[in-house]
């Protein structure tokens, strides 16, 4: 009887021949150094380079021994391995897949694309490393040698019809739940353009409550929401995680706070302010140009906190960008009265000096976190448990940071 590798689906184990190849993808960031590349890493075990018939052009594939203690090892495709190592030798190299570091022991050989997927563009992984890494399989793909086998096929099907019809039913809840947040405003332009007479212009619209085409629900985690970090990153499924420091001395995670939207404004004033149960509410908040906001503004204002808001570019140019400066382009007019006062407000001295701390303090803290902890993805689902998460991740942040004050 052949050896089995064990896995898990929908909760239950289940066990694959080791010559049947078995596949589990997701698309991640793999990373080295300052390079990265957009990737589909693959779940795989040793059968793949027998069954999909995948040559190495130097190294070797995964081992049975990679699959049964989820090492982290991985085999890059020959573009993946241009791309990162630049001629280089890959071999033995370490490189960032989803936040979680993998050692290089393989290179594919070059074999184009294949029904439109570029598989030069690949890397595997051992499967149970991979369903660890992606934290719930809903999809494994089984194949044989000589021909393709399933496990329990109904069942997912079942399954994943479950989870489309959940989808649909809460992009129907959302959509009646904007249309009736949006009425009160068509209330009173409907009242307006009735009380018109004359010439009054196209007739104001009634809110849809049905789903427009390009929403989207996540099937695995419907909290998270689609994010990109600026217009020249990719969308991903994602947490926007905030964090207050203190800029004064030990930069220390003082509160966190985790919301679903891209937009920082929404949960400045309620991040700031839950800290009075907790370690007291400070005399002053410095927040960059993403958390202006009149209501944010004037809420903590009314609890005896001084913010201080970038309400545009605090440093037009770069003082180390020595590239030729772009072409002056005419400043946004600021209209709106509180953020007339904020400008003016910033431009005194005593600001200056302080809103300077504001890149050396949280900027660091979310440096450090990233890069010498590792901690770049969420490994729950789930905004409640996420949350919690990035509270037990900051945490461990403070942790190692009191203990390199002792030790100094």
């Amino acid at each position: 009887m052949p050896d089995l590798v064990q896995l898990t689906i929908n909760g239950k184990a289940i066990s694959a021949p080791q010559d049947v190849a078995v596949t589990v993808a997701s698309g991640e960031t793999i990373r080295y150094g300052n390079r990265s590349v957009f990737s589909t890493v693959n779940g795989t075990n040793p059968a793949v380079p027998r069954v999909f018939v995948r040559p190495m052009a130097r190294g070797t594939y995964l081992r049975a021994s990679d699959v049964d203690t989820r090492r982290r090892v991985v085999v890059v495709g020959s573009s993946v391995a241009e791309q990162l190592f630049q001629g280089a030798d890959p071999l033995g190299r370490t490189i960032s897949i989803g936040g979680v570091r993998f050692r290089v022991i393989g290179v594919f050989a070059s074999v184009g694309s294949s029904l439109g997927a570029n598989r030069d563009g690949e890397v595997h992984i051992p499967v149970t490393a991979a369903q660890r890494l992606f934290d719930q399989v809903n999809a494994l793909v089984l194949r044989q040698y000589g021909g393709l086998s399933t496990v329990d096929r109904a069942q997912l099907a079942r399954d994943f019809q479950a989870k489309l019809d959940a989808a649909c039913n809460r992009l129907e809840a959302d959509a009646r739940a904007e249309a009736e947040a949006a009425r009160p405003a068509y209330e009173k332009k409907k009242a307006a353009y009735d009380a018109k007479k004359g010439r009054r212009g196209s007739k104001p619209k009634p809110p849809d409550d049905t789903p427009q085409p390009e929403k989207q629900s996540n099937l695995t985690d419907p909290d998270s929401a689609l994010m990109r970090r600026s217009d020249a990153h990719e969308y991903r499924q994602a947490y926007n995680a905030q964090a207050v420091v203190c800029a004064d001395g030990p930069l220390l995670v003082l509160a966190t706070s985790l919301v679903a939207t891209s937009a920082d404004a929404p949960s400045f004033a309620a991040t700031v302010l839950g800290m009075r149960n907790t370690v007291g509410l400070p005399k002053t908040v410095l927040a960059d140009t993403g958390y202006a906001s009149r209501p944010a503004v004037e809420a903590l204002k009314s609890n005896k906190i001084e913010p201080l808001v970038a309400v545009g570019r605090t440093q037009p140019h770069r003082p180390y960008d020595f590239r030729p400066p772009p072409e002056l382009k005419s400043r946004r007019q600021i209209t709106e009265p509180w953020r007339i006062a904020m400008k003016a407000k910033m431009e005194t001295d005593d600001a200056k000096a302080l809103y300077k701390k504001r890149k050396q303090s949280v900027e660091t803290v979310f440096g450090i976190i990233k890069s010498a902890m590792g901690f770049r993805r969420f490994h729950l689902r789930g905004i409640l448990k996420a949350a919690t998460e990035w509270t037990l991740i900051a945490l461990a942040y403070n942790c190692r940071r009191i203990h390199r004050l002792q030790a100094t």
